[in-house]
């Protein structure tokens, strides 16, 4: 994605959770939706205030690495996370909107030395009046943070989803989603954002 990055000091907005799967949240949490790019990986703080938005680590997990780990070994998760983003951004480049060939399951061997590494389990636990499955991981090392996400990229792949990923229409943006619409002709990542801007710069041309 081409833009500036922002100024020093400007203050990032939230992170933009718009593309119904986490996976391709992922992929815009760099993006350049007015011009100026946005980085919410920069640093190991920043990718873990991502993971707790995206609501993939709960918050306890968090504040036991971040305690633990320090803040070069988080900076250094943060690379890692930037490497495996950009390395999946070029994945869905190449395959969105077919499913993805089996002929090219060789391509996928870095996404699988990620799975790999996933220390999760699925416990049964009691919340309130129910009982309640989910997954449960150690989480003893700082890369195991990013295994849930390696499992949500592993996830689209896999599934017919991928058939209905796409770029947002307008430049200079270019959030990723997936189109779940009834039939299938979203074209913007968020219609009060760029589907209104689009609109605006139709009904200006209309009047030239």
């Amino acid at each position: 994605m081409k833009g500036m990055t922002m100024d020093a000091g400007q203050e990032k907005p939230a992170p933009f959770l718009v593309a119904e799967h986490p996976a391709l949240d992922a992929l815009n949490s760099r993006c350049a939706p007015w011009g100026n790019e946005i980085e919410w990986w920069g640093d190991g703080a920043g990718l873990l205030d991502w993971l707790r938005a995206a609501g993939l680590v709960d918050d306890d997990v968090i504040e036991r690495v971040a305690s633990e780990a320090g803040e070069d070994a988080l900076d250094k998760l943060a690379t890692q996370a930037r490497q495996l983003r950009e390395w999946y951004r070029d994945l869905i480049t190449r395959y969105a909107g077919d499913p993805f060939p089996a002929s090219a399951i060789d391509e996928l061997e870095p996404l699988n030395r990620w799975l790999a590494r996933d220390k999760q389990v699925r416990v049964i636990e009691a919340v309130g009046s129910h009982v309640h499955l989910h997954w449960q991981g150690s989480f003893s090392r700082p890369e195991h943070l990013l295994a849930p996400l390696a499992a949500q990229m592993a996830e689209l792949i896999a599934s017919d989803q991928l058939v209905s990923v796409k770029n947002c229409e307008w430049p200079p943006c270019t959030l990723w989603f997936v189109d779940t619409s009834k039939n299938q002709k979203r074209r913007w990542c968020s219609m009060a954002v760029c589907g209104n801007r689009a609109k605006a710069a139709a009904h200006r041309a209309r009047k030239k």
